[in-house]
Formats: structure tokens, C-alpha cells, sequence
């Protein structure tokens, strides 16, 4: 599976106002453009900050309810790193089967048959690496799912960014107050540079920038 790096910068003066205020780097991943509902990741930032992840899903059910800032804490989970078009069953005794017949090219698929519950919560999860400390588990998404229905999920295509504070990673997304800034994930481009904008608020893409109080003229590489 493709190793994707995200390499964010701020400027000094930046770092310590976002410091002051404990203001965070909150990452999301969604599909087919839709809306983010769980935050992936959120940390305090440092002048550079790398950010790596492979893309191995893997699907988490959950007894969380899908209400803002809930931890989406796991009941079961597949392994990271399943393959899509494969279904995959959450039994009675909280064990997940798979992976079973009845999957859909091009989806992620769980079917649930928890009998005790009116529904659970299921969805993706995602590992990753932020300067250099681990991040294992933590959702992408979370849909409620009745018994006896099946969740179908596409594999995410993009980045959503923003800044803010009081917010913690693999938790239900609160309403976003700040710009979003939103990356197509590439398999052609698997290192994306981006840099922050105060005046904007938003994360431009380093290679676009050109900096005018300097001779020397950077140039950056998207691998």
C-alpha cells in the first residue's frame, strides 16, 4: 500500500501564538467529497511537522454514540491493512468474521449482527506517525448501524485541515469554526509540503509560494 508523508510548516511567530493558545493541527479523511464527521488526528504543532500513514484501513465497531466530541472507543476491529471488496461480520459475542461472501468492489463492508443493540457504531480507522510518535487506532469515520444492516464504505480520497483547540483525535468531529483546507490524496503524489497562511487561515501548497524577501529561488519536489 502506498506510504503517504504530510510536511506542514509555520513560521516562529506563528508557533508561538498557536502555542499560546493550545491550538492544534486537527486532520480528517473522507470520500467522494463528502463532509468530515470524525477527527482523525489533532496535535500540537512544532515549526515542522511530518506526518506519515500507509493506506491500511482497517474497520472498528463501537458502543459510542455519534454525538459531538465523543471518543469513538472500540468494542472489536478487523486488523489494519484489509483489502476492500471484501464483507466482514461483527457476531453476537462482539467477534468480527472475515472476511465472508457478500462484499462490493470498491467498498469496505461490515455486516452487523449484534442482537442486544438497536444499533452500533462502525466506520474505518487509520494508524499514522506524528513527529515521530505513534497514532494506532484512531476512526476516519462513524456511521450508525441497526442490527441485521450492512455498512458499505469507499476508501477515502481526501485530506481535510484545519486548526483548533479542545479537540482530541479519534473523537466525533465538533462543528468546524475555522478555514478547511481540503487535499486530494494522489497515488502519483505521495509527499505533499504545505505551509500555514495566517492571513487566510488556510495550508498553501510550498511549491506555490514564492518568497519575495529572498534571492534564492526554493524549489520543492512531489514525489
Amino acid at each position: 500500500m502506498p506510504n503517504y508523508t504530510l510536511k506542514i510548516t509555520f513560521t516562529s511567530d506563528q508557533l508561538k501564538t498557536l502555542l499560546a493558545s493550545e491550538t492544534k493541527v486537527v486532520l480528517a479523511k473522507t470520500s467522494q467529497g463528502s463532509n468530515p464527521n470524525v477527527v482523525w488526528q489533532a496535535f500540537l504543532p512544532q515549526q515542522n511537522n511530518l506526518i506519515s500513514w500507509n493506506d491500511q484501513y482497517g474497520i472498528y465497531a463501537s458502543h459510542s454514540p455519534i454525538t459531538n466530541g465523543t471518543v469513538l472507543n472500540q468494542l472489536a476491529a478487523t486488523p489494519a491493512g484489509i483489502p476492500v471488496g471484501n464483507l466482514y461480520s461483527l457476531q453476537n459475542s462482539s467477534a468480527i468474521l472475515g472476511p465472508i461472501t457478500g462484499g462490493q468492489s470498491g467498498s469496505f463492508a461490515i455486516a452487523n449482527h449484534i442482537t442486544s443493540k438497536d444499533f452500533l457504531t462502525f466506520g474505518l480507522y487509520l494508524n499514522a506517525v506524528i513527529n515521530q510518535s505513534e497514532c494506532t487506532g484512531n476512526a476516519i469515520s462513524a456511521t450508525a448501524v441497526s442490527m441485521s444492516e450492512t455498512l458499505y464504505i469507499k476508501p477515502p480520497d481526501t485530506i481535510h485541515i484545519w486548526l483548533a483547540s479542545q479537540v482530541m483525535g479519534n473523537t466525533v468531529l465538533t462543528p468546524i469554526s475555522s478555514p478547511v483546507t481540503q487535499i486530494k490524496c494522489s497515488k502519483k503524489q505521495h509527499t505533499i509540503a504545505l505551509q500555514y497562511d495566517a492571513v487566510s487561515g488556510k495550508f498553501l501548497n510550498t511549491a506555490s509560494i514564492i518568497h519575495h524577501k529572498s534571492s534564492i529561488q526554493h524549489t520543492y519536489t512531489f514525489l
